[in-house]
Parts: structure tokens; C-alpha cells; sequence
């Protein structure tokens, strides 16, 4: 049987506003996190419900899981003919996130070195995780991408610990894709993929300091299998009846999180985790099988810039709130909610500015390397 046809895709515009959606998340998630410490003794924390609603850092890493198994998959299974292909795949997407996250990862040793000057002895939650000591084998550990397996978790940036479980990823996803020919294998490979995934980490105890890899692996297999569902050739739906169902997943899961909805309807029953999974894999569908909505054109520009520098503003966010907490330490707000739109709005502005910065100097060039480094391997392989 011949293997089954995936459409080819390198970009819709609907899941670039769902990896903005994604970045901004995580953004105010940990906005809240560090607004959340008393830093005087009059201080509190703050109330405003409509961060609150925002406050979805987890479910923002789900979307970005589910973001890349699908669109990885729409852009890369043309290229995955034979084992041979692996290889250049590995190459590639070790490009497109290794440069990038050693150069932040220097950036984060730095600000840490000056953070302590002012922070040393300061055990309050979220200041403290900025002060630890570490071994030069334990920057190697976080260098080589296997910190998950091997710890220690959260020593420099928590925000790092989704890198390994994304790459790991990237190791499983060629072989998926070979599998995947004929249409039966082609739907059933990522799910036997991702639920392989899952029956370890309910049925197996292995030494990881950290098993978000198998805990979370049907998310991003979650995106493989839309990917598999997905026909172009099919007419995208109605562009308002699409805004509305998302509107409508995000609202209740914004507000269930908030504890605004009753008890009896919390995550439907589910868990956490699998309730922030099911509706990315509820909200990437919508992207992919309802036409684009019309936005005005600077908030269209804007939601396409915001999620073509996302993974630099993942990156970078952390280092912006410390920096926004440094400069709020040395000033005076009125009440814990001040604090918190001084920390959220100084975040989300250099992030964006740093992430900008980031993909301009770094993540382009890196691409564009690991493009030239597989085609001249391609080049040597092919015959005369």
C-alpha cells in the first residue's frame, strides 16, 4: 500500500495566533508567579480577575506541544522518504532550538551572577530559584538537553523544563512518520505513538527527575494525528462559526481555572492536564478547519509577529519579570495590583523586544545553517 499523502504546509495563519496565544500565556502565568511574593512586609498578593483569566501557563505549554506535532508534521513528512532522512531531520530541528537556547542560557548565568549581588540570602519563593549555586557539569547537563532525565529541575530559568520533553519529541516523530503509510496506519501510528507514551507514565517508574515526556507525549502526538485528519482539498468553514467555538473553549477553561464556575463542573471531571491538552487539541482543529477570521490588519501584523518570535519570548520572559522585579524594588507601588501590571506590562514588552532580537540574531541564522548543513548532505549522498 502505498504510503498515504499529507498535504505539504509551511504556514497557516490561524495556528502562528495560536503560538502567540500560547507565548502570551505563559508570559502572564509567570508574571503572576512573581507578582504572587511579598517583597516588603506590607505587600500582598494581587486580585485583578482579568489577569487571572489569563492565567494559563500550563495549558499554554499543551498548545505549543500540540502546535508542533501538527505543523511539524505538515511540513516535514515530505522530506522523511527512508530512514536516511532522519539524520538531516535531526539536524534541522537541533538547529532551529539548541543555538537559541545556549545563547539564553549564557544570558540567564550572567543576570544570575548580578541577581545574587542583591538577592544572596533571599529563600522567598520564585527569588529563590534566581540564587541557587551550580556546577559547570551541571550547565553541560542542560547544554546536552537531557536535564529531565537527569536534573537538578528549575536551576536556572523554570520555564526551561519543556525544552528536553520538545526534542525528545523531535527524536520519536521521523519514526512515526515512516510508519505512517496507508490511511489506517497513517491515524492509528499517533495514537499508538502517544498512548505508549502515557501507559508509561502510569505504569512505569523510571529514574527521570522529571516525566512530563510521557505524561504529556499525547499532546504532541494529539497534533501528529490532526495533522493525519487535515485535507486542504477540503473547503475551510465558516471563519465566524470557528471564532465563536474557540471563543467559546477558551472562555469556559479561562474561567474554570479562575474557580468562577461551579464545582460540579470543574475540568469536566477530567484532570488538569488532560482537560488543557484535549482543548488545544480542541483549539489547533479549529485553526486548521475554519478559515481564518478577518482582523484588523495591525492586530493580524501583530498576533503574526508575536507568534514568529514566540519561542525567543519563551526564552526570555523569566529574565524580563526579574529584571521588572529588580526595578520595582527600588521604587514604591501602591497596592499588589500595581505590582503585578508593572511586572505583566514590563514583561510583555521586553520579552517581545528580546524575542524580536533573539530570532532576528539568533533563530533565523541558525535555521538558515542547519538548512544549508542537510541540502549539502543531500548533496554528497545523491549520485553523479
Amino acid at each position: 500500500m502505498n504510503r498515504q499523502a499529507l498535504p505539504t504546509v509551511t504556514h497557516l495563519a490561524p495556528l502562528t495566533w495560536l503560538r502567540a496565544l500560547a507565548a502570551f500565556l505563559v508570559v502572564v502565568s509567570h508574571s503572576m508567579r512573581g507578582a504572587e511574593v511579598s517583597y516588603f512586609p506590607s505587600d500582598g498578593e494581587p486580585t485583578l480577575l482579568l489577569v487571572r483569566l489569563f492565567d494559563l501557563g500550563d495549558f499554554g505549554v499543551c498548545l505549543f506541544f500540540v502546535l508542533s506535532g501538527c505543523t511539524l508534521t505538515l511540513s516535514t513528512h515530505h522530506r522523511l522518504k527512508s530512514l536516511a532522512g532522519i539524520g538531516p531531520f535531526y539536524l534541522r530541528r537541533f538547529m532551529r532550538i539548541w543555538p537559541a537556547f545556549a545563547v539564553s542560557l549564557l544570558v540567564y548565568l550572567v543576570f544570575i551572577s548580578l541577581f545574587r549581588l542583591t538577592y544572596e540570602e533571599d529563600q522567598r519563593p520564585w527569588v529563590v530559584a534566581f540564587t541557587n549555586r551550580y556546577s559547570f557539569e551541571e550547565v553541560l547537563r542542560y547544554l546536552s538537553l537531557t536535564y529531565n532525565i537527569t536534573g537538578p529541575r528549575n536551576l536556572f530559568n523554570m520555564a526551561y523544563w519543556s525544552l528536553p520533553v520538545e526534542f525528545q519529541y523531535y527524536l520519536l516523530l521521523p519514526f512515526a512518520l515512516l510508519l505512517m503509510k496507508g490511511r489506517r496506519a497513517t491515524l492509528f501510528i499517533p495514537i499508538v505513538f502517544g498512548a505508549t507514551l502515557l501507559g508509561i507514565d502510569h505504569f512505569m517508574t523510571l529514574p527521570f527527575d522529571r516525566t512530563e515526556v510521557f505524561r504529556l507525549g499525547w499532546t504532541f502526538f494529539g497534533g501528529v494525528l490532526l495533522a493525519a485528519l487535515w485535507n486542504p482539498q477540503k473547503a475551510a468553514l465558516n471563519s465566524m462559526a470557528g471564532a465563536l467555538l474557540a471563543i467559546i473553549f477558551f472562555v469556559y477553561l479561562a474561567f474554570d481555572e479562575a474557580d468562577l464556575l461551579p464545582l460540579r463542573i470543574h475540568h469536566l471531571g477530567l484532570s488538569p492536564v488532560t482537560h488543557y491538552g484535549l482543548t488545544a487539541v480542541l483549539l489547533v482543529a479549529i485553526g486548521l478547519h475554519f478559515r481564518a477570521p478577518p482582523l484588523p490588519q495591525r492586530f493580524r501584523e501583530l498576533l503574526e509577529g508575536y507568534g514568529e518570535v514566540s519561542y525567543s519570548i519563551y526564552l526570555y520572559h523569566v529574565l524580563c519579570i526579574n529584571g521588572a522585579i529588580l526595578i520595582l524594588n527600588r521604587g514604591h507601588w501602591s497596592t499588589p495590583n500595581q505590582k503585578l501590571l508593572f511586572i505583566l506590562i514590563t514583561a510583555l514588552l521586553s520579552s517581545f523586544f528580546l524575542g524580536k532580537i533573539g530570532y532576528r540574531l539568533i533563530e533565523q541564522p541558525s535555521i538558515a545553517l542547519g538548512r544549508r548543513w542537510t541540502m549539502t548532505m543531500h548533496e554528497e549522498k545523491s549520485p553523479c
